[in-house]
């Protein structure tokens, strides 16, 4: 009778590191995702607001009466911090 012994203790370390590798690119790839999202949202919010500003600055306001409901400031601090935000990801 004979028997063999193989040392797999490489062979698992591989495979416990690949795991690993795919779940850091699985999240990467989430956080990607959810930047992208933020970043389509945020940027839509700026834009409207920019867009409201430009017509409260015409005239039209609510429903095109000339009178504007709310005072928006020339940049609101919310869009410089939003993108700050954006430009440091």
């Amino acid at each position: 009778m004979v028997l063999t012994f193989c040392d797999i203790t490489s062979v698992l370390k591989v495979q416990e590191e690949r795991a690993r590798a795919n779940q850091f690119s699985a999240l990467g790839l989430l956080a990607g995702g959810i930047g992208h999202d933020f970043n389509q949202i945020l940027m839509t919010i700026v834009g409207n607001l920019g867009m409201a500003r430009k017509l409260m600055q015409r005239g039209l306001g609510r429903r095109g009466t000339g009178r504007g409901g709310a005072r928006l400031p020339a940049r609101p601090r919310a869009d410089l911090a939003a993108l700050d935000i954006l430009e440091g990801l």
